[in-house]
């Protein structure tokens, strides 16, 4: 699922839901196993600012896999303290606590 919020004469992107779900069948054990993984992502916070181009060799070959390169750009700052929302959390209350941080 993908939201859009209207601003003005534009829409930007808002929010992003993406749900995979397979089934494991074990070699060794007599049942298999059903797995589901969901994904969310919310826009908090946007700006305008121009964005420039990454450089030609800083850019991701097709050739290669993102989990194949992750290493090379690892910065465990990147996301600071708020990345990961609880499973037991509500995506709201999520938001606002962020957008709370965000302000202070």
């Amino acid at each position: 699922m993908v939201n859009y919020k209207r601003m003005g004469d534009k829409s930007y992107l808002n929010y992003v839901r993406s749900e995979l779900r397979f089934k494991c069948d074990w070699k060794r054990r007599l049942f298999s196993t059903n797995y589901t993984i969901v994904s969310e992502t919310v826009v908090t916070k946007r700006s305008d600012k121009l964005l420039l181009k990454a450089p030609r060799k800083y850019a991701f070959n097709d050739a290669y896999s993102l989990s194949d390169k992750v290493d090379n750009f690892y910065d465990e700052n990147f996301w600071e303290d708020y990345n990961i929302i609880e499973p037991e959390q509500s995506l709201e209350s999520a938001v606002n606590k962020l957008r709370k941080s965000i302000k202070n």
